[in-house]
């Protein structure tokens, strides 16, 4: 691209654009039109300056233009709820979607190392002596497994399932500051947590108790997990291969993206430490209780997917820095 003959076509829409923003307060409406037209038509030119060979000042110049036409066509700001739903909607689940592939991979890797070590600790007596003498193996297969979900009023059980599971979700967030180098370990010392619970009850007959337990609030807590370690680690791979875009561009829409994750996965975590705090200690029958579990993780699973999929065939990103804005019209 030519760069002096860009600017040369583009220029008297600039300087329009800069002449209405300066002029805001006392704009007439064809004036607010035009002022909105010509916002979308700069930003759309930042977009082709910044794919092409790149001019530092034309970047700067355009990107500062850009943004106080967004402050002037913002002046109306869109409502709460609306905001909300277009988080809901759009902006978290093509973030959840487009790491659809590093989730399935986090996913399947936490199993397999999980698997493989709960065959271990059941089949060895070796590593279950190692793990604690067989009086104290014994009072956690019969008691403490499972008196762990009943020995706390469940308002208040929840409510601290809640709160431990979304810090869990948080520090690998935070991790991936760190550009996600952590996380595999995180995610290897849960695996092992896993691990050693489900190979100890197996080995007193007693699996059965454990997948009871543990999969009605499991699959989805764990689900999260997996989303906001696959994000993080995402995050850090953006560093290594940015793809067309200058590194720090990439670097920053990711962050924003993992963000996104994070205060979604609020929302995800309270509804499955509801389920622990509730469902889980119920008396309701074991196939109930899983199958209230299933619905649970096939209802957020095909909620991603759908609006994911919708949002990423639209163009959209998840970046909350390039969130459309609702603009005034003129009356």
């Amino acid at each position: 691209m030519d760069i002096d003959a860009f600017v040369t076509a583009h220029r008297p829409s600039w300087d329009r654009l800069e002449h209405l923003v300066r002029r805001r307060r006392s704009l007439d409406g064809a004036e607010i039109d035009e002022l909105v037209e010509l916002y979308q038509r700069t930003a759309t030119h930042l977009s082709i300056v910044r794919s092409g060979p790149t001019d530092p000042i034309l970047v700067s110049h355009l990107s500062s233009l850009v943004a106080r036409a967004r402050s002037a066509v913002t002046g109306a700001h869109a409502p709460a709820w609306r905001e909300f739903i277009r988080f809901f909607t759009v902006s978290f689940p093509v973030v959840a979607y487009r790491a659809r592939w590093w989730w399935l991979g986090t996913t399947a890797a936490f199993l397999l190392v999980s698997t493989v070590v709960a065959i271990w600790v059941a089949g060895d007596p070796a590593v279950q002596a190692a793990i604690g003498t067989p009086e104290e193996i014994t009072r956690l297969v019969d008691h403490d497994f499972a008196d762990y979900y009943s020995e706390h009023p469940a308002a208040s059980f929840a409510g601290q399932v809640w709160v431990n599971n979304a810090w869990v979700s948080m520090q690998v967030i935070i991790m991936a500051v760190l550009l996600g180098l952590p996380i595999p370990y995180v995610l290897w010392q849960n695996a092992l947590n896993v691990a050693v619970s489900a190979g100890l009850m197996a080995s007193r007959g007693k699996l059965d108790i454990f997948f009871g337990l543990i999969t009605p609030h499991g699959l989805l807590e764990l689900t999260a997990v997996f989303l906001a370690a696959a994000v993080g680690m995402r995050l850090g791979w953006t560093v290594i291969d940015p793809g067309p875009r200058r590194r720090g561009e990439a670097l920053a829409e990711q962050g924003r993206a993992v963000m996104s994750v994070a205060l979604a996965l609020v929302v995800v975590l309270l509804v499955s430490g509801l389920i622990e705090g509730l469902v889980t200690p119920s008396p309701l029958p074991t196939w109930a209780r899983i199958g209230i579990g299933v619905v649970a993780e096939a209802a957020f699973l095909a909620y991603v997917v759908y609006f994911g999929r919708r949002a990423l065939r639209a163009g959209e990103t998840g970046d909350l820095e390039r969130a459309p804005d609702v603009t005034p019209t003129s009356g």
